[in-house]
């Protein structure tokens, strides 16, 4: 059996004559040639058939579909419409049949009979790209009618060809005995496919545009809109024209001139917008076209779309949406081969100014299907975001395989309305996550099946570079959630109660670090996963969150402290690495990494000064020079200017593939290559001697100690959705926001009042006071209201401070960070308040402030 190359699919049984005959030229030119007769006979079949049906006032798609059936049946129906044209074409016919039904068994090697019907069929499957609109004067392609019409020159008029049915429904869709690939993905392009010539040039629409220019909406003027109408219909409706009107010579899409058609057309002065209501309706019948075969050519069946989303009103009208979805689901849902080809496409032919702007094309697009819905009023039709993710998908993976990517900020493919609507509806994310975790579940289990739900296939899961930071941790904060329900489920089914998912711990403080090393020691990973709640021995009250909060803050400070050992301090970034020369053990380095990731998985946040290596270090990816700058800007500037320096390295630096540093008053020196000491650093190699040296100070110096910290972080978090964060937005969701700046009408407009309401007077003058704050005050504001002095991943919007009422102006305000919540007595003045609060804010300290 024939295998097509470009699509890796079995062709057609048909060919099996082309296949014998391949291993001289001049046989396959004879078998091709019989191929060929056959093709057009069939394709005459079916154009008289299809005529005949039509005349009779039959539905065109039914007309189609009625042809097609009497051709694989060999019904009189098709012989009909042949004796339409004469006896004598009836009896040339037969007789071209005869012949070709004696080169098939002489081929075939003595073939048995009463297959006509298959190959008939097969064959029609084969070339159903070849048969034009069943009533479009398409140029450059012989029509197959009899008798068919001559050529036509390049510029002559094709407008006045009628709307193109979308014949190739039935052709695709009734061929029910060919092979499934034939018919829809696996269509073979012989060589001499024909082409079609140019539909119109730039400067013929520009004649047609200048002639149209200036006209009014008067009888006369649409007179004179007829003739480019007419012509707008007819290319932009048809896919074989554009491909034909818009392919290069090496069978790409001609973007450029594609823009500069529709930039040409947004210039006609028609005031009723007739041009314009043409060519949205020309594109409504192109995009309804493109879900059935046209072409056979992977390179061709994505030039339809690409040129038509050239169209700048996609960017911005909600009634194109189904419009352009249809476009985007010819580039996304079609054979493998041609999402292949759109792939290689973007990654190599495209300009980085056009990516930047197919980006945005595609964002603008699922903001509206988010916020718009579909043209029936959909609230939210996933299925239309799909179309949307998948090309945004693609062009995300396009950036990152670049060598320059076109898009350096990642935080531009998150997406506004995705988000918005995360934060706004919990089950938005936890029905997504729901599915994602169940695939990934069933891929474990090898059951993998269809996860589609409420007609959404693509989860915001698996394309979570279009979710901000807040959506992400929101995500994290459910499938945390899961797992402490799934952990309370199976202690009630092992010990047949129910059970709360509760990891407890009791611990001295004075003995903090042992006491919790010893828990950790005794604790198995899946109680890891419960939610935290901690006792100080000897100190009443119940853990709300504050003394979790209290105890996540004394580990870190005595765990984290370079006077402890573990690690040290860089002078210049004030940033913390391990110490490749501490004594400690291995296990504390283990429990700092559990430590780090219970605050993950209870949404604690710490205060912490890691570099952005270490984050990088533990979602997988390799520090670079950039990340050894941020943790020690003076040793990174060194090697910077190795770099840059335009002198003779070797002579003026004197290095060699050595690093050397001091540890306990003694220097050490350790090769970066075998025999280092002997490998001079010189202008050709000094690339590499930074790379080394790179590594070795971030990751071979400290291998040993980062091991089990990663060890014991993952105890924690492993098979979470933590693994799609981004370096950055790891550290964000650890440490919260650090920024200089503290926005308070953030925190103002999610705050809740008891007592109060938001236009009381001492409400009002509480909230001049802190505004007028310096974001000194306002951070000890917070630390005094919430136990820490960051911002949370999700904005100050999702701590939902509480302010309740006191009505006893003499005392001072008093908090409780368990529930972020203020009690603030009814000052009448701005003075006794600012003083009152700023007093309770500077002697109140950890936890248990009321």
């Amino acid at each position: 059996m024939e295998v097509d190359e470009e699509n890796k699919t079995p062709g057609a049984s048909a060919s099996a004559s082309t296949s014998s005959g391949s291993a001289s030229s001049a046989s396959a030119s004879t078998t091709r040639a019989g191929d060929d007769a056959r093709q057009k006979d069939i394709r005459l079949q079916f154009q008289r058939a299809f005529d005949g049906y039509v005349a009779k006032g039959i539905d065109r798609t039914k007309a189609a579909a009625l042809a097609l059936e009497d051709i694989k049946r060999g019904s009189a129906g098709a012989e009909e419409a042949a004796d339409n044209d004469g006896d004598d074409d009836s009896n040339n016919d037969e007789e071209d049949d005869n012949k070709e039904e004696e080169n098939t068994e002489t081929d075939n090697g003595g073939a048995k009979e009463g297959t006509s019907g298959n190959e008939n069929e097969q064959d029609l499957a084969k070339t159903n790209d070849d048969v034009p609109m069943a009533d479009a004067e398409v140029e450059g392609v012989e029509q197959p009618s009899s008798p068919p019409p001559a050529p036509k020159t390049p510029s002559a008029d094709v407008s006045s060809a009628p709307s193109s049915a979308p014949m190739e429904t039935s052709l695709s869709t009734e061929t029910s005995n060919a092979p499934p690939s034939t018919a829809t993905q696996a269509i073979p392009e012989p060589a001499d496919e024909p082409l079609l010539g140019p539909v119109f040039t730039l400067a013929e629409l520009s004649e047609l545009v200048e002639k149209a220019s200036g006209v009014s909406g008067s009888a006369t003027g649409i007179d004179a809109l007829r003739p480019l109408i007419r012509r707008v219909g007819a290319v932009f409706s048809d896919p074989l024209h554009l491909i034909a009107a818009f392919r290069t010579g090496d069978e790409e899409p001609d973007l450029a001139m594609a823009a500069q058609v529709f930039e040409t057309l947004a210039g006609v002065h028609d005031e009723e917008g007739l041009v314009d209501n043409a060519l949205r309706t020309a594109l409504r019948g192109l995009a309804s076209q493109l879900s059935y075969p046209f072409t056979r050519s992977n390179k061709r069946r994505i030039i339809p779309s690409l040129v038509a989303l050239e169209y700048e009103a996609f960017q911005y009208d909600p009634d194109l949406l189904t419009t352009e979805s249809n476009l985007l689901k010819a580039l996304t849902k079609g054979p493998s081969a041609t999402l292949e080809h759109l792939r290689w496409f973007l990654r190599n032919k495209c300009s980085d100014e056009y990516l930047v702007r197919l980006v945005m094309q595609a964002q603008m697009y699922i903001t509206l299907a988010a916020t718009m819905g579909s043209e029936s009023g959909a609230e939210v039709d996933y299925a239309y975001l799909e179309e949307g993710i998948v090309l945004l998908s693609e062009l995300h993976d396009a950036n990152d395989a670049a060598e320059t990517p076109f898009i350096e900020d990642y935080t531009e493919f998150y997406n506004s309305a995705v988000n918005e609507l995360a934060t706004e509806d919990d089950y938005f994310l936890s029905d997504d996550l729901r599915t994602w975790l169940k695939k990934h579940f069933d891929e474990q289990q090898g059951t993998l099946t269809n996860h589609a739900q409420n007609g959404r296939k693509t989860s915001f899961c698996e394309n979570a570079f279009m979710l901000d930071p807040g959506s992400k941790a929101r995500l994290l904060q459910l499938e945390a959630r899961a797992q402490q329900f799934m952990q309370g489920n199976s202690l009630r089914i092992a010990r047949m109660r129910p059970m709360l998912p509760i990891f407890a711990i009791r611990v001295r403080r004075d003995h903090l670090v042992d006491d919790v090393l010893d828990i950790i020691a005794r604790s198995r990973p899946e109680e890891f996963k419960r939610s935290l709640r901690v006792e100080f021995v000897g100190e009443e009250g119940v853990d709300e969150g504050g003394v979790q909060k209290e105890f996540f803050l004394l580990m870190v400070r005595q765990l984290l402290d370079p006077n402890f050992g573990m690690f040290s301090m860089d002078e210049d970034s004030r940033k913390l690495w391990f110490n490749p020369n501490t004594f400690e053990p291995s296990l504390k380095f283990e429990l700092v990494g559990v430590i780090l990731g219970l605050a993950i998985f209870n949404g604690v946040i710490l205060d912490l000064t890691f570099p952005s290596a270490m984050y990088k270090k533990l979602l997988g990816v390799s520090p670079t020079l950039d990340d050894l700058k941020d943790l020690s800007p003076q040793l990174a500037k060194g090697l910077e200017d190795l770099l840059a320096f335009d002198g003779d390295v070797e002579q003026t630096f004197c290095r060699n593939f050595q690093v050397s540093y001091e540890a306990f008053g003694e220097i050490k020196t350790v090769d970066l290559v075998p025999d280092g000491a002997n490998k001079a650093v010189t202008n050709e190699n000094r690339a590499e001697y930074v790379r080394l040296y790179v590594d070795y100070h971030l990751n071979r110096s400290v291998e040993h100690l980062f091991r089990p910290f990663n060890k014991g972080f993952y105890l924690v978090c492993e098979n979470t959705f933590l693994r799609v964060f981004k370096p950055a937005e790891m550290e964000l969701l650890l440490c919260g926001n650090t920024s200089d700046k503290l926005d308070f009408a953030d925190l103002r407009s999610s705050c809740r009042y008891e007592g109060y309401d938001a236009d009381s007077p001492t409400i009002s003058l509480f909230w001049e006071v802190v505004s007028e704050f310096t974001e000194e005050q306002k951070k000890r504001f917070l630390q005094f209201t919430t136990g820490s002095d960051r911002v949370p991943i999700r904005g100050l919007r999702s701590l939902q401070l509480t302010i309740s009422k006191n009505n006893n102006a003499n005392q001072l305000p008093t908090s409780s960070t368990c529930f972020n919540y203020l009690i603030l007595p009814a000052y009448t003045t701005k003075d006794d308040l600012e003083r009152k609060l700023l007093l309770a804010i500077d002697h109140a300290e950890g936890f248990g402030t009321m």
